[in-house]
């Protein structure tokens, strides 16, 4: 910006002069034209006498005026440009119009640049890899050959060992290859400890001479736990051939020390009570305890008093006095239930009925806005589609909802025959029920979306 200007008395100008003035402050000058300008002896003059010290260049007339006369005017030019924006013009006007514009590099690149360009897509009734059609198509392009263990890297290559449960391994597609894969379960964990392909996963992981890993053989006295070599204190290993780990302090088999079995009873016990190991010591009575399902307690205290009633109260079943512990009675004529406690994926006994559930069975309590499905909204009310393929039917606030697995919908709106209705591969329901594929005759489904291809030419 120009710093603003204070006036002072400045010589005539002839009105021509003025005119010619005026018609150049009116127009736009270019960097060229100012320069041009500037350069003129008689305002060169003016423009230098009036820039003030700092910025006045050396005077390049004194020596050699005609041999140096080129440099001189670059001097000129550059002392001008370089003190343009904070000198003040005084005394008589120099009229050379606005300095110039100048854009940065960004701008001009940004100017001279082109509009982003796009690539066009056009339907097709190709497939893409690794998705092809194979003779068990359903629908064009629905084979995945990277993952698929039926058609693996080829239509018809089937893994080997698919629910062969002998081998101890799975054979699934990855990458276009049979990939070998062990099984385990909550008894068995089964590896592949020789490297041999052929005989699957040979070794399981439950051994003393491959307990949990492969090749990690427990200590001579020690048993495999589980995949852990011996027993977790208190527990002991009393090589059991029923129980690994036993409790020393109330095994009837192995009280006080291993092989120390009680022997008989020596009187006839109470009801629902017996003689046994108690704390490490044998012919103690204790209560029949066999949990979850029998829990046998003696709430009343008398169990070793003469004519004891033994273990009088079972709490695993409901007991209006005993609501899942001696003495807790339920108040106000309210009644003990059971109830399933999805945290602790167990009956809870509870007096009457919690918030949210229902007695729809005699002392058993359901949650019939989200839990059951068997009694949604209402005792006895069952979902439809239950067990059903690719779908589940659950009770969200009291109404049924099915529930379809990744990629597959309920598109002719009946529950019973559940979510019938690949959405990933069928052209006329890609990614969603009614969605048609249409834009080229046979054009594909892939993974939920109609499949395209670059358009000829590609580029909008």
């Amino acid at each position: 910006m120009r710093a603003k200007t204070t006036a002072r008395p400045t010589r005539n100008i002839s009105s021509e002069s003025t005119a010619s003035h005026s018609s150049r402050r009116a127009r736009t000058s270019t960097p060229r034209e100012w320069y041009e300008d500037v350069r003129s002896p008689r305002r060169r003059r003016l423009f230098l006498s009036r820039r003030g010290d700092f910025c006045s260049p050396p005077h390049p007339w004194s020596m050699a005026r005609r041999l140096f006369a080129p440099f001189a005017v670059l001097a000129t030019t550059f002392w001008a440009h370089a003190c343009a924006s904070t000198s003040s013009v005084v005394g008589e006007t120099i009229d050379a119009g606005p300095p110039p514009t100048l854009s940065s590099p960004a701008e001009e690149s940004d100017a001279s640049s082109t509009p982003n360009q796009t690539t066009s897509f056009c339907p097709t009734n190709t497939c893409a890899a690794p998705f092809t059609t194979c003779p068990s198509s359903n629908f064009p392009c629905d084979i995945d050959l990277s993952k698929d263990p039926y058609n693996c890297g080829r239509c018809g290559v089937v893994c080997p060992g698919l629910g062969d449960l002998a081998l101890g391994a799975q054979f699934v597609c990855i990458d276009g290859k049979c990939e070998m894969q062990c099984l385990s379960s909550t008894f068995d964990v089964r590896a592949d400890c020789d490297g041999v392909r052929d005989n699957g996963c040979e070794t399981t992981l439950r051994t003393v001479d491959n307990c949990g890993t492969c090749g990690d053989r427990c200590a001579s006295t020690d048993r495999c736990n589980n995949g852990k070599c011996g027993c977790t204190a208190p527990l002991v290993d009393c090589q059991d051939l029923v129980l690994t780990c036993v409790d020393l302090a109330t095994n009837d088999n192995h009280c006080g020390a291993c092989n120390n079995r009680c022997a008989n009873a020596p009187a006839t016990p109470p009801p629902h009570a017996l003689y046994g190991c108690v704390d490490s010591t044998c012919a103690e009575l204790k209560c029949d305890i066999n949990p979850p399902t029998v829990l046998w307690t003696d709430c009343n205290g008398d169990l070793t008093a003469p004519g004891s009633d033994g273990c009088e109260i079972d709490l695993a079943q409901p007991d209006d006095e005993n609501c899942g512990a001696c003495g807790l009675a339920c108040p106000g004529g309210s009644h003990c239930n059971f109830y399933y406690d999805s945290r602790t994926q167990g009956n809870v006994p509870a007096c009457a009925c919690p918030p949210g559930t229902r007695e729809c069975a005699p002392q058993v309590c359901i949650d019939i806005k989200s839990g059951d499905p068997t009694n949604c909204g209402a005792c006895g009310r069952a979902c439809p589609g239950m067990g059903s393929r690719h779908a589940d039917a659950a009770c969200v606030n009291g109404e049924c909802k099915l529930l379809c697995a990744d990629g597959w919908g309920d598109c002719n709106d009946n529950a019973v025959d559940g979510c019938e209705t690949n959405l990933l591969s069928d052209p006329q329901n890609c990614g969603g029920c009614g969605v048609s594929c249409n834009g080229v005759a046979g054009q594909a489904c892939v993974g939920g979306k109609c499949a395209v291809k670059p358009c000829p030419g590609g580029v909008n």
